[in-house]
C-alpha cells in the first residue's frame, strides 16, 4: 500500500510538533531515511507543503493571498492582516502578496476556498448589475 502525501506529513508533524529545536533534526533525519527506505524522495516537495498546512493548522496560522491593484505599505498590510484575523478567527496570519491592477483598488483576500473580496472592480461590476436591473 503506498503512503500518501498527507499521511507522511501527518506523521511528520505527530514526530516534530512537541519537540525541542535540538531533537527535530534526529526526527528529521528518521522522516527522511523513511522516505528513502519507501523510494518516496522524489515526493519530498509535496510533503512537504501538505506538512507546512498541517502545521500551521495546528497552530492556528492561517495562510492567506491577498491580491491588490498596487503593492501593498507596511500599514496596508498590518490592517489586512487584522482583517483576515478577524473574519477567520486565526491567531496568526501569513500573507501571501500578488498585484493584479484589473481589481482596480481594494484588495481579494483568498484562503483555502474561501473569498473575501473588497475590490473596487467587484463592486462596479455589482453595482452595474443593479442598474441594468
Amino acid at each position: 500500500m503506498k503512503v500518501s502525501t498527507k499521511q507522511y506529513a501527518k506523521a511528520l508533524l505527530e514526530a516534530t510538533y512537541d519537540l525541542d529545536k535540538k531533537h527535530v533534526g534526529a526526527a528529521v533525519d528518521n522522516f527522511i531515511l523513511t522516505l528513502r527506505k519507501n523510494n518516496d524522495l522524489g515526493r519530498a516537495q509535496e510533503i512537504l507543503a501538505d506538512f507546512s498546512k498541517l502545521w500551521n493548522e495546528a497552530d492556528e496560522t492561517l495562510e492567506v493571498e491577498v491580491v491588490s491593484a498596487h503593492e501593498l505599505d507596511h500599514e496596508s498590510k498590518k490592517d489586512i492582516t487584522g482583517y483576515a484575523k478577524e473574519v477567520t478567527g486565526a491567531k496568526e496570519v501569513i500573507l501571501k502578496e500578488e498585484v493584479n491592477a484589473d481589481i482596480i483598488a481594494g484588495f481579494v483576500l483568498r484562503s483555502g476556498d474561501k473569498v473575501y473580496d473588497a475590490s473596487i472592480a467587484t463592486k462596479l461590476k455589482d453595482l452595474k448589475k443593479e442598474i441594468a436591473g
